[in-house]
């Protein structure tokens, strides 16, 4: 009896997830973009994994290149470790 309810429930949340979901719009036809709006498109920005790939990269190059460096490095960047060990990143701050 309680398996019958538990389904029971699951489905009627689902139901109303994808119900809710949907506005009533119908999806954008491909190719329907106006003229304005292709010359308009801002360039695609970094996404925080490619920030992250691209500051372990430059810290490397300067030569922090263990992991508890690069590891305190963003800890410092975070604001999670303060005081003297992030003396590093405040010396060389990576935007």
């Amino acid at each position: 009896m309680v398996r019958v309810f538990i389904v029971v429930c699951s489905v009627a949340a689902g139901m109303a997830l994808t119900l809710g979901c949907s506005s009533g719009q119908q999806a954008p036809i491909p190719g329907s973009l106006s003229a304005t709006s292709r010359v308009s498109a801002t360039p695609r920005s970094e996404t925080p994994q490619e920030r992250s790939s691209r500051i372990r990269q430059k810290l490397i190059e300067i030569g922090c290149s263990s992991n508890a460096c690069i590891q305190t490095y963003f800890g410092c960047e975070d604001g999670y470790i303060t005081g003297a060990a992030c003396d590093f990143y405040r010396e060389h701050r990576i935007d």
